[in-house]
């Protein structure tokens, strides 16, 4: 079983932890249950519960901390390819089954009202896109979860209901630019600067990627210059002026100056049709998400 199919079913067993039903007491009222209790009481979310009990996370689902679980159903763990749960309820597979679970957790209790279309961190150290169009969504990697029921009432927090199972990102920002060919020139330069392992362990970071492309409209030989031993530095202090601490979707940007670790702010706004950064560079695409942040693509290299 791959690696992304093992993480499905670990979403399940998240899911059961926290499912969200009908009949929950409203807040306010005394003996409230917690959201095992609601979990169990419900019928439909048997395989989260089995999956929170194999990933040893019913303790942490049940303590009296505040959050906010997005619970998809009994029928959304049976959309996932035959095997799954099975698979992700063994013992060597624990570590997958939490890091799904997690992700369908968040730290507090949010309400309905209260989402708004962005980022939101899960427990497992990711996050998440809301979209609120078409009806209240989370969107992941490769899909996208409605929220068909909302505002389950525990006693410990608040239960949402999904209709599908949420998947992690499975790559890091230098995993995915590794991957991509469009970045050759940019791994070469993260690899000469000694920074690919940083990418690959940063949370909650905003990547500002320069195609190959826009490293070729520099003036001629300067990537080759920065490339060399001696202008380690320079080439440094080139590349962070790329990362931003947080991750910032493209509304975010528009909200006001970026900060970046080349201690540069960036000033993103719309001019014909386009996104852009200060007057010449193109965000040509916005908000590849990965586990440890997101990555927006463009067509010129920022300089200091």
């Amino acid at each position: 079983m791959n690696t992304m199919i093992m993480k499905r079913g670990l979403s399940l067993a998240i899911i059961a932890a926290f499912a969200p039903v009908s009949g929950v007491q409203a807040a306010g009222e005394e003996s409230q249950p917690t959201i095992v209790e609601v979990a169990q009481s419900a019928g439909i979310f048997n395989t989260l519960l089995a999956a929170a009990g194999a990933a040893d996370l019913v303790g942490v689902i049940n303590n009296e901390v505040p959050k906010t679980v997005f619970a998809p159903t009994d029928a959304a763990f049976a959309a996932l390819p035959e095997g799954t749960v099975e698979s992700l309820l063994l013992p060597e597979n624990v570590d997958t089954l939490r890091n799904i679970l997690l992700f369908h957790a968040h730290a507090g209790g949010v309400y309905s009202s209260g989402l708004k279309a962005g980022w939101l961190s899960m427990a497992n150290g990711g996050s998440v896109e809301v979209s609120l169009a078409n009806g209240p969504a989370l969107v992941f990697e490769g899909g996208r979860s409605g929220i068909v029921a909302a505002d389950g009432v525990a006693s410990n927090g608040v239960i949402h209901k999904l209709d599908a199972v949420l998947l992690p990102s499975s790559t890091n920002i230098a995993d995915t630019l590794v991957g991509d060919p469009r970045f050759s020139t940019l791994v070469a330069a993260a690899s000469a600067a000694g920074v690919v392992d940083a990418l690959a362990g940063l949370k909650g970071y905003t990547l500002f990627a320069p195609t190959d492309e826009a490293f070729a409209k520099l003036p001629a030989g300067t990537v080759e210059f920065l490339l060399k031993p001696e202008n380690l530095q320079t080439l440094q202090s080139i590349l962070l002026l790329h990362v931003s601490e947080g991750k910032r979707s493209g509304g975010d940007l528009l909200a006001g100056a970026t900060p970046t670790l080349g201690g540069q702010d960036l000033m993103v706004h719309y001019s014909g049709g386009h996104l852009m950064i200060g007057d010449h560079a193109v965000i040509t695409r916005t908000e590849i998400p990965v586990w440890n942040g997101v990555i927006h693509v463009i067509d010129t290299v920022l300089l200091p």
